[in-house]
Protein backbone atom coordinates (compact mmCIF):
# COMPACT_ATOMS: atom_id res chain seq x y z
CA UNK A 1 0.00 0.00 0.00
CA UNK A 2 1.28 3.45 -0.46
CA UNK A 3 1.87 6.17 1.85
CA UNK A 4 0.30 10.10 1.29
CA UNK A 5 2.13 12.94 3.49
CA UNK A 6 -0.21 15.23 5.31
CA UNK A 7 0.33 19.10 5.30
CA UNK A 8 2.66 18.48 8.89
CA UNK A 9 4.51 15.53 7.23
CA UNK A 10 2.71 12.53 9.24
CA UNK A 11 2.24 9.78 6.85
CA UNK A 12 -1.29 8.19 6.54
CA UNK A 13 -1.92 4.16 4.41
CA UNK A 14 -4.58 4.52 1.65
CA UNK A 15 -7.59 2.34 1.95
CA UNK A 16 -7.68 -0.55 -0.28
CA UNK A 17 -10.35 0.39 -2.83
CA UNK A 18 -13.40 -0.92 -1.53
CA UNK A 19 -15.74 -0.63 -4.85
CA UNK A 20 -12.73 -2.83 -6.56
CA UNK A 21 -12.44 -5.11 -4.00
CA UNK A 22 -16.62 -5.89 -4.07
CA UNK A 23 -16.68 -6.15 -8.04
CA UNK A 24 -13.94 -8.61 -7.41
CA UNK A 25 -15.99 -10.68 -5.50
CA UNK A 26 -19.02 -10.66 -7.49
CA UNK A 27 -16.83 -11.30 -10.01
CA UNK A 28 -15.74 -14.94 -8.51
CA UNK A 29 -19.41 -15.31 -7.50
CA UNK A 30 -20.11 -14.91 -10.90
CA UNK A 31 -17.55 -17.60 -12.28
CA UNK A 32 -18.67 -20.00 -10.29
CA UNK A 33 -21.20 -21.95 -11.04
CA UNK A 34 -21.53 -23.98 -7.62
CA UNK A 35 -22.36 -20.83 -5.91
CA UNK A 36 -24.62 -19.64 -8.51
CA UNK A 37 -26.80 -22.30 -8.45
CA UNK A 38 -26.67 -22.50 -4.27
CA UNK A 39 -28.24 -18.62 -4.62
CA UNK A 40 -30.63 -19.89 -6.91
CA UNK A 41 -31.90 -23.10 -4.94
CA UNK A 42 -31.98 -20.49 -1.99
CA UNK A 43 -33.88 -18.35 -3.98
CA UNK A 44 -36.62 -20.49 -5.10
CA UNK A 45 -36.99 -21.90 -1.71
CA UNK A 46 -37.76 -18.88 -0.15
CA UNK A 47 -40.46 -18.07 -2.84
CA UNK A 48 -41.99 -21.67 -2.39
CA UNK A 49 -42.46 -20.89 1.59
CA UNK A 50 -43.89 -17.26 0.78
CA UNK A 51 -46.13 -18.81 -1.58
CA UNK A 52 -47.29 -21.62 0.50
CA UNK A 53 -47.55 -18.89 3.75
CA UNK A 54 -49.52 -17.01 1.64
CA UNK A 55 -52.01 -19.84 0.52
CA UNK A 56 -52.25 -20.82 4.23
CA UNK A 57 -53.14 -17.51 5.54
CA UNK A 58 -55.60 -17.15 2.53
CA UNK A 59 -57.48 -20.57 3.45
CA UNK A 60 -57.55 -19.65 7.26
CA UNK A 61 -58.99 -16.12 6.43
CA UNK A 62 -61.65 -18.05 4.48
CA UNK A 63 -62.20 -20.76 6.85
CA UNK A 64 -62.47 -17.51 9.56
CA UNK A 65 -65.12 -15.91 7.76
CA UNK A 66 -67.12 -18.85 7.15
CA UNK A 67 -67.26 -19.71 10.51
CA UNK A 68 -68.19 -16.20 11.50
CA UNK A 69 -71.18 -16.66 8.53
CA UNK A 70 -72.39 -19.50 9.82
CA UNK A 71 -72.74 -17.86 13.79
CA UNK A 72 -74.47 -14.71 12.11
CA UNK A 73 -77.40 -17.49 10.50
CA UNK A 74 -77.50 -18.62 14.03
CA UNK A 75 -77.94 -15.52 15.82
CA UNK A 76 -79.94 -13.63 13.50
CA UNK A 77 -83.35 -15.99 13.81
CA UNK A 78 -82.56 -16.60 17.50
CA UNK A 79 -82.30 -12.48 18.45
CA UNK A 80 -85.55 -12.05 16.06
CA UNK A 81 -87.53 -14.42 17.94
CA UNK A 82 -86.75 -12.95 21.23
CA UNK A 83 -88.23 -9.70 20.06
CA UNK A 84 -90.67 -11.26 18.24
CA UNK A 85 -92.27 -13.21 21.03
CA UNK A 86 -91.64 -10.56 23.95
CA UNK A 87 -93.75 -7.64 21.49
CA UNK A 88 -90.97 -5.42 22.79
CA UNK A 89 -88.04 -5.26 24.46
CA UNK A 90 -85.13 -3.23 25.72
CA UNK A 91 -81.85 -4.32 25.06
CA UNK A 92 -81.15 -5.39 28.55
CA UNK A 93 -83.81 -7.58 28.17
CA UNK A 94 -83.21 -9.12 25.23
CA UNK A 95 -79.33 -9.68 26.34
CA UNK A 96 -80.45 -11.64 29.64
CA UNK A 97 -82.33 -14.40 27.23
CA UNK A 98 -79.79 -14.46 24.36
CA UNK A 99 -77.23 -15.12 26.86
CA UNK A 100 -79.68 -17.87 28.00
CA UNK A 101 -80.39 -19.34 23.98
CA UNK A 102 -76.82 -18.31 23.54
CA UNK A 103 -75.46 -20.90 25.88
CA UNK A 104 -78.16 -23.48 24.73
CA UNK A 105 -76.83 -23.00 20.94
CA UNK A 106 -73.20 -23.09 21.99
CA UNK A 107 -72.25 -20.11 20.73
CA UNK A 108 -68.44 -19.03 21.35
CA UNK A 109 -67.75 -16.23 24.18
CA UNK A 110 -67.05 -13.98 21.24
CA UNK A 111 -70.47 -14.27 19.80
CA UNK A 112 -72.50 -12.86 23.08
CA UNK A 113 -70.89 -10.12 23.53
CA UNK A 114 -72.62 -6.56 23.70
CA UNK A 115 -70.59 -5.51 20.21
CA UNK A 116 -71.87 -8.44 18.73
CA UNK A 117 -75.47 -8.49 20.06
CA UNK A 118 -75.63 -4.70 18.79
CA UNK A 119 -74.16 -5.73 15.43
CA UNK A 120 -77.02 -8.27 15.05
CA UNK A 121 -79.48 -6.10 16.69
CA UNK A 122 -78.65 -3.45 13.53
CA UNK A 123 -78.41 -5.57 10.55
CA UNK A 124 -82.33 -6.81 12.15
CA UNK A 125 -83.13 -3.06 11.76
CA UNK A 126 -81.76 -2.66 8.41
CA UNK A 127 -83.35 -5.39 6.87
CA UNK A 128 -86.48 -4.10 8.76
CA UNK A 129 -87.46 -7.22 10.14
CA UNK A 130 -87.50 -5.22 13.84
CA UNK A 131 -87.49 -1.28 14.78
CA UNK A 132 -86.38 0.31 17.50
CA UNK A 133 -89.21 3.19 19.24
CA UNK A 134 -88.55 6.15 20.33
CA UNK A 135 -88.64 5.17 24.04
CA UNK A 136 -85.54 2.81 22.77
CA UNK A 137 -87.42 -0.55 22.76
CA UNK A 138 -87.40 -3.04 20.28
CA UNK A 139 -90.58 -4.55 18.37
CA UNK A 140 -90.91 -6.41 15.51
CA UNK A 141 -92.62 -4.32 11.98
CA UNK A 142 -96.16 -3.70 13.08
CA UNK A 143 -97.65 -4.52 9.59
CA UNK A 144 -98.12 -8.37 9.39
CA UNK A 145 -97.67 -8.27 5.93
CA UNK A 146 -94.28 -6.69 5.81
CA UNK A 147 -93.31 -8.69 8.96
CA UNK A 148 -94.06 -11.77 7.13
CA UNK A 149 -92.41 -10.62 4.58
CA UNK A 150 -89.55 -9.75 6.01
CA UNK A 151 -88.97 -13.08 8.33
CA UNK A 152 -89.47 -14.92 4.71
CA UNK A 153 -86.69 -12.59 3.01
CA UNK A 154 -84.32 -13.40 6.24
CA UNK A 155 -84.72 -17.41 6.20
CA UNK A 156 -84.48 -17.20 2.44
CA UNK A 157 -80.99 -15.69 2.85
CA UNK A 158 -79.72 -17.81 5.68
CA UNK A 159 -80.74 -20.90 3.15
CA UNK A 160 -78.89 -19.56 0.55
CA UNK A 161 -75.79 -18.93 2.47
CA UNK A 162 -75.69 -22.54 3.81
CA UNK A 163 -76.35 -24.03 0.38
CA UNK A 164 -73.83 -21.86 -1.07
CA UNK A 165 -71.21 -22.64 1.59
CA UNK A 166 -71.61 -26.12 1.36
CA UNK A 167 -71.24 -25.49 -2.56
CA UNK A 168 -68.24 -23.70 -1.83
CA UNK A 169 -66.74 -26.52 0.12
CA UNK A 170 -67.50 -29.08 -2.92
CA UNK A 171 -66.00 -26.60 -5.19
CA UNK A 172 -62.82 -27.00 -3.51
CA UNK A 173 -62.56 -30.29 -2.87
CA UNK A 174 -63.59 -31.71 -6.54
CA UNK A 175 -60.82 -29.30 -8.06
CA UNK A 176 -58.08 -30.04 -5.32
CA UNK A 177 -58.54 -34.08 -6.35
CA UNK A 178 -59.14 -33.31 -9.75
CA UNK A 179 -56.95 -30.56 -10.60
CA UNK A 180 -56.93 -29.01 -14.84
CA UNK A 181 -59.86 -31.37 -15.23
CA UNK A 182 -63.37 -28.93 -15.17
CA UNK A 183 -63.94 -25.66 -16.85
CA UNK A 184 -66.68 -23.95 -14.74
CA UNK A 185 -69.81 -25.43 -17.00
CA UNK A 186 -68.46 -28.95 -16.05
CA UNK A 187 -68.04 -28.45 -12.68
CA UNK A 188 -72.11 -27.01 -12.97
CA UNK A 189 -73.01 -30.59 -14.44
CA UNK A 190 -70.97 -32.64 -12.19
CA UNK A 191 -72.91 -31.34 -8.94
CA UNK A 192 -76.05 -31.26 -10.41
CA UNK A 193 -74.85 -34.99 -11.35
CA UNK A 194 -74.33 -35.44 -7.36
CA UNK A 195 -77.50 -34.16 -6.69
CA UNK A 196 -76.75 -30.71 -5.71
CA UNK A 197 -79.03 -27.86 -6.31
CA UNK A 198 -77.91 -25.44 -7.48
CA UNK A 199 -77.54 -23.02 -10.50
CA UNK A 200 -74.84 -22.13 -13.04
CA UNK A 201 -75.03 -18.53 -11.32
CA UNK A 202 -74.60 -19.41 -7.82
CA UNK A 203 -71.19 -21.90 -9.48
CA UNK A 204 -69.91 -18.86 -11.37
CA UNK A 205 -70.18 -16.55 -8.48
CA UNK A 206 -68.12 -18.94 -5.99
CA UNK A 207 -65.47 -20.03 -8.30
CA UNK A 208 -65.22 -15.94 -9.09
CA UNK A 209 -64.99 -15.71 -5.67
CA UNK A 210 -62.28 -18.20 -4.93
CA UNK A 211 -60.05 -17.00 -7.77
CA UNK A 212 -60.16 -13.80 -6.16
CA UNK A 213 -58.85 -15.63 -3.02
CA UNK A 214 -55.80 -17.58 -4.57
CA UNK A 215 -57.82 -20.81 -3.76
CA UNK A 216 -58.31 -21.88 -7.33
CA UNK A 217 -56.75 -20.65 -10.30
CA UNK A 218 -57.98 -20.73 -14.03
CA UNK A 219 -55.72 -21.71 -17.07
CA UNK A 220 -55.99 -20.06 -20.62
CA UNK A 221 -57.98 -23.07 -21.33
CA UNK A 222 -60.38 -22.19 -18.85
CA UNK A 223 -59.73 -25.02 -16.83
CA UNK A 224 -59.90 -24.57 -12.89
CA UNK A 225 -57.13 -25.88 -10.87
CA UNK A 226 -55.59 -25.82 -7.59
CA UNK A 227 -53.59 -23.29 -6.67
CA UNK A 228 -50.83 -25.29 -5.30
CA UNK A 229 -51.13 -27.51 -8.46
CA UNK A 230 -50.52 -24.55 -10.82
CA UNK A 231 -47.45 -23.11 -9.07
Amino acid sequence: MSEQSDLNGQSHTLKPDRFSAITAWAWNVWRNKETLQAFANLATTITAFLTLAALFWTITESSSRETKEEVRNVQKPLIYSIIRDRGSSTFEEIRTVYLRKAAEAKLSREAITDTELNRVILALMETHVIVRDPTGRYLPTITSTLQDQAVSNLLKEVKEREQAMVVRSRIISIVEAESGKYTIEALYQKLKQEGITVSFEMVANLVSDLRSQRVVNKDEQKFLHDTYDAQ
